[in-house]
């Protein structure tokens, strides 16, 4: 068996997880397709001065900014005012502030998407690297479209 998905799967699997649309890639052959959740909830964008680990029990607890101002985890609605899912894609539809620096120099080696506002309880679903330089007087941002995700 290939380590592949179809592009029509990858699509509908980041429709579920990110606008809370019901995966109907697959409708035809087991019912309904995979329903979205009655209440959708947000995901959790976190920003790391590491690299995270992929590991079976990753928790969004890996060296997470620790800058005076930082807000994160930011919650973002699973929905199309979060979200923009096009071709096996998807990426924020909104801007994506983390709070002013009010503190010292820090760097951002990764950003990751995890299923809690806990840290603790937060499992990453995706992650990769951030490259954001915070400096004193700085609001580290993703513009509209800026975090890109692609399943692949």
């Amino acid at each position: 068996m290939t380590e592949a998905k179809s592009n029509l799967w990858e699509t509908a699997i980041l429709l579920l997880i990110f606008n809370n649309t019901v995966a109907t890639a697959i409708a035809t052959g087991i019912g309904s397709g995979l329903l979205a959740t009655v209440t959708p909830g947000s995901l959790h964008i976190q920003l790391h001065v590491g690299t995270v680990v992929d590991a079976t029990a990753t928790q969004d607890l890996q060296t997470p900014m620790t800058y005076t101002g930082y807000l994160g985890p930011l919650a973002v609605a699973r929905s199309t005012a979060g979200w923009t899912v096009a071709a096996q894609n998807v990426s924020n539809a909104a801007l994506l502030q983390f709070g002013n620096n009010t503190g010292s120099s820090q760097t951002s080696a990764t950003v990751s998407v995890g299923n809690n506002a806990t840290p603790s309880a937060s499992e990453i679903l995706y992650y990769g690297n951030a490259a954001l330089v915070v400096s004193p007087g700085v609001d580290p941002q993703y513009a509209i479209g800026a975090l890109d995700i692609d399943e692949t």
